[in-house]
């Protein structure tokens, strides 16, 4: 099973399919589908497993993507024996991935292709979803670009959240990242000593710091590491020089030019002092880590290309890709949404949270 870890700008691709499970219908349908009969053509709730895939899972604070899997128009010979052309959809509503074998699962509902012969469901026809897919079955791949877009901006907005931190010399740990739509945060753990100053006078250093990054046109980088280089590169107090340099595994998502140097915390502060927790069976064991805003951090979600395609002002440049995206991919298309911090909230056993958004999100809200 491959996921496409590093093509963070993948949007679609061909796979075939390995199996298909056929879920039980909503309590409130069970009786009616009982009264069917079961080789109609009607919708089925479904969870597929691909070979491959470029659909971000639910999972790291990141909501699932959404969209399609379709597969390829065959002709079927009916019980009137009538030739008509079958094609199947996937409609994605949701995607995991089971961590310790890193198998992804797509479920949704699978129903006809509107513009398919078989379309009329009055007909009892042979044929089922459960039989048209089988093993082996090739299928596109389409993930729903706009909102793939708009994820990729909010989970990289979480990121340039941790690095305006540092640039106003607050080095708290993350504790908790929420990169839903629907009000957006990190959450911070005050320790060693950290100061919580004032929400009125934290709060329009944190905004101004980081409108700044978003102007400074930051790159963005994915590195897949081992765990002692990942270690060593999110924590930069333990080496002064960056891996970039000299791993080779590095996979990077930006455009030329060396990223400036990381802020450096205090002697012995670490953001992250456990990689294990981060490493992915199905990436031999490595750490996925992206580099935002020159703050490098675990991760495993999708983002944009670099921090100024967060600002209005510059959400005309295109998206870089990682130089590995088949010729079929097309990358989201710039928007002109501009994030930014928009509150501070002190809690309890000194967590801080910090929320943040823009302009669009909040309006919708």
């Amino acid at each position: 099973m491959t996921v496409c870890p590093e093509g963070n700008y993948w949007t679609d691709c061909q796979a075939k399919v390995l199996s298909v499970t056929e879920l039980p219908p909503p309590v409130q349908n069970q009786d009616k589908d009982k009264e069917q009969d079961q080789t109609s053509l009607r919708p089925k709730q479904v969870s597929v497993v691909l070979d491959r895939t470029v659909m971000h899972a639910q999972g790291g604070g990141q909501p699932t993507d959404i969209g399609t899997i379709t597969s390829t128009a065959t002709t079927s010979t009916n019980h009137h024996d009538e030739e008509e052309i079958v094609q199947w959809q996937l409609q994605v509503e949701k995607v995991f991935m089971d961590r310790a074998s890193g198998v992804t699962t797509h479920t949704g509902v699978l129903d006809l292709v509107p513009n398919s012969s078989a379309v009329d469901r009055n007909k009892n026809s042979t044929v089922v979803p459960s039989s048209m897919w089988r093993r082996g079955t090739a299928v596109h791949v389409q993930v729903d670009v706009e909102r793939r877009r708009l994820l990729s901006e909010c989970h990289t907005a979480g990121h340039v959240v941790d690095a305006a931190l540092a640039m106003c010399g607050l080095f708290w740990k993350p504790s908790k990242a929420y990169h839903f739509l629907e009000g957006p945060y990190v959450e911070y753990q005050v320790s060693n000593g950290g100061s919580t100053a004032d929400a009125s006078l934290l709060l329009p250093q944190l905004q101004t710091a980081f409108a700044q990054l978003l102007q400074q046109d930051w790159p963005t980088q994915i590195q897949l590491l081992s765990q002692e280089e990942a270690l060593v590169l999110c924590n930069p107090c333990l080496s002064s020089s960056s891996l970039s340099s000299t791993t080779t595994t590095t996979t990077t998502v930006a455009r030329s030019g060396a990223a400036p140097p990381p802020p450096i915390p205090p002697p012995g502060f670490m953001w992250y002092d456990d990689m294990e927790v981060f490493c992915s069976p199905h990436l031999g064991n490595r750490v996925r880590v992206v580099t935002v805003a020159g703050f490098s951090c675990p991760c495993g979600g999708t983002h944009v290309s670099n921090t100024r395609q967060l600002a209005a002002a510059g959400a005309a440049d295109a998206a870089a890709t990682d130089g590995q995206s088949p010729s079929s991919s097309r990358q989201p298309q710039p928007t002109t949404r501009h994030w930014k911090i928009v509150g501070l909230k002190r809690g309890k056993k000194g967590v801080v949270r910090i929320k943040y958004g823009c302009e669009e999100i909040m309006q919708e809200d």
